[in-house]
């Protein structure tokens, strides 16, 4: 795909984040003025940024390789499902401070104050293209099988 290639941004105030194409993750605090590359302050090496959005004062980055996030822009961690595992998300959603984000063919939530992924839907039937969330539903876009509904606990 060729929208999976450009750079990934996100703003919340005055503070800016930019994935670049090259696998370094650019942070400025004056709303673009200046720039920091805190690429070495990841906890692991990027190729690909497949998203990246603010859940609160929290910044999730989606990457080839798993998401990670900070509150700080300083201190990073690595999202993580119930084996231990990072999880390679591929789309995020954004409700509050919960951070939806899909596989291939589900969808996980982590809450605010967790590390941990977990699933909030069954597998999907094909690939999910889209997925945005309002209070308590999902809406998840698929090829051939349109748009599926969820009702999240």
């Amino acid at each position: 795909e060729q929208g999976s290639m450009d750079f990934k941004i996100a703003v919340s105030g005055e503070t800016v984040y930019v994935g670049k194409r090259d696998g370094h993750l650019l942070q400025s605090f004056d709303e673009g003025d200046t720039w920091n590359d805190v690429t070495t302050a990841l906890p692991f090496s990027v190729t690909q940024f497949k998203a990246i959005g603010f859940a609160g004062p929290t910044l999730y980055v989606a990457t080839d390789k798993g998401v990670m996030y900070s509150s700080d822009g300083t201190r990073w961690h690595t999202a993580i499902d119930a084996e231990g595992t990072p999880l390679v998300i591929e789309k995020m959603a954004v409700q509050d401070t919960t951070v939806y984000g899909t596989t291939e063919r589900q969808i996980y939530q982590l809450k605010e104050n967790s590390n941990t992924w977990e699933p909030v839907t069954p597998e999907v039937p094909s690939k999910i293209n889209s997925c945005t969330v309002d209070g308590n539903t999902l809406y998840v876009g698929t090829p051939g099988h349109g748009v599926l509904r969820f009702t999240l606990d």
